[in-house]
């Protein structure tokens, strides 16, 4: 029988299953995750953070399809939620639709004007369109909240470097490199 410091397995509540199924997540364990995102739900089907944190792994996964249904569900649940339109956005830019994408990152920036997370994907949907300077303004903004991610650094200097602003790229490469070497 499994036990945890707050009791027996069956004994836990939709966010204590929910909490455990993010940490799985971020430990990598994506299948173990969903199997205990989906015991949160089946305990409370009316949380969208479950369906939401569901689509996040599901579309880690590559099970694009799936994970938007889970968005889809999350927004159903709560319009406002800034986090589940931004993963929407980001599994629909996995396929290709970047005009949908946008459209995503666009609600979740209504929402919540300085989700760094939403002006980055926005920037990598504008340049999956070719518009490589508008999404240097995207990346920008993203720097000004956290002018230490390695992955908005990296964006900014593939864009650059798309507009063949070479010298302009590199600092931002190499700062990246410095960060997360």
């Amino acid at each position: 029988e499994q036990y945890s410091v707050i009791g027996k397995q069956e004994d836990l509540t939709n966010i204590e299953w929910l909490n455990r199924g993010v940490a799985l997540a971020n430990l990598g364990k994506y299948h173990e995750a969903i199997e205990y995102f989906d015991k949160s739900i089946a305990m409370n089907p009316s949380e969208p953070r479950a369906w939401n944190d569901k689509g996040n792994t599901l579309a880690r996964l590559n099970q694009i399809p799936e994970a938007i249904r889970c968005f889809d569900k999350a927004l159903e649940l709560y319009p406002g939620y800034a986090n589940g339109w931004c993963g929407k956005g980001i599994a629909l830019g996995k396929t290709g639709n970047y005009q949908g994408a946008i459209m995503c990152f666009n609600k979740a920036l209504e929402i919540h004007p300085d989700h760094a997370e939403a002006l980055n994907h926005k920037g990598l949907a504008l340049g999956g369109l070719g518009n490589h300077q508008d999404a240097i303004r995207y990346y920008e903004r993203a720097l000004e909240i956290n002018p230490r991610d390695p992955t908005v650094l990296i964006n900014m200097g593939a864009s650059l470097s798309a507009l063949l602003r070479y010298k302009e790229a590199v600092p931002y490469f190499d700062r990246a490199v410095g960060i997360n070497p």
